[in-house]
Order: C-alpha cells, then structure tokens, then sequence
C-alpha cells in the first residue's frame, strides 16, 4: 500500500531487509501524497501562546496559515512530534494551549533537555 514518509523523521541509516520488486509509481501518486500532506496541513491545528516580541513570535507568525489573536496564534502543521521539536526550541517564549498531547510532547522534551544540563553529583 501507498506509504507517505517525512524524511526528516528518518533519523538513522537504512537498511534492506529483503529483496524488493522493483515498484512502478502509477501516475499521479506524487500530486495524490502531496495532497493528503495539504489535507493534514490543513486539518492540524495547534493553539500558543507567545511571549510578545520575542523570537518565537516573530518566526511562528510568519509560519504559512498562521493566525494571530493578540499573543496567542493558531499553527498548522502537518505532524505533531516536529512542531513539538521546533516549539521546545523556543523554551519559555512558547506555551501550548492545545491540544493537549502536544503540550505533553514539548514538556517531555524541556525535561529532557533541563535533565540533559542538570549538575550530576560529584561531577567537575
């Protein structure tokens, strides 16, 4: 079956692991994927808050199909994990309003990076 992959998702080297048949792409498949890519664009949605002036404002405004409600904006995107990598980004410039995995996503992600820098007992 037809199979979209973001390419930057892909994170380490790929291997075969059978023999493959060569694959004729029938006509249209990539206007079709690139499509549904709009189609999901389109539908998620995410909601911020941004601290005014600052650098999560300016770059997340400027995002295609953004809305902008005083310091809160309206995001599209097309795959949550991303937007949660880009979003921890700006640390506490940024605060998810909804949905509320995303706001999981990107604390897990802070927490990871506050633990990442933590002092270690004993360490120089």
């Amino acid at each position: 079956a037809p199979r979209t992959f973001l390419m930057r998702r892909i994170v380490s080297d790929v291997h075969a692991t059978r023999p493959r048949e060569p694959f004729a792409v029938p006509d249209g498949a990539a206007d079709a994927a690139l499509e549904e890519l709009e189609r999901i664009w389109a539908a998620a949605t995410a909601r911020v808050r941004v601290l005014p002036g600052s650098d999560a404002e300016v770059r997340l405004a400027r995002r295609r199909d953004t809305t902008v409600e005083g310091d809160e904006l309206t995001l599209h995107h097309a795959d949550t994990n991303l937007l949660a990598d880009e979003l921890a980004g700006y640390g506490a410039e940024v605060v998810v309003l909804h949905p509320p995995l995303l706001a999981e996503l990107v604390r897990e992600r802070l927490e990871r990076i506050r633990d990442a820098h933590a002092d270690v007992e004993g360490a120089a």
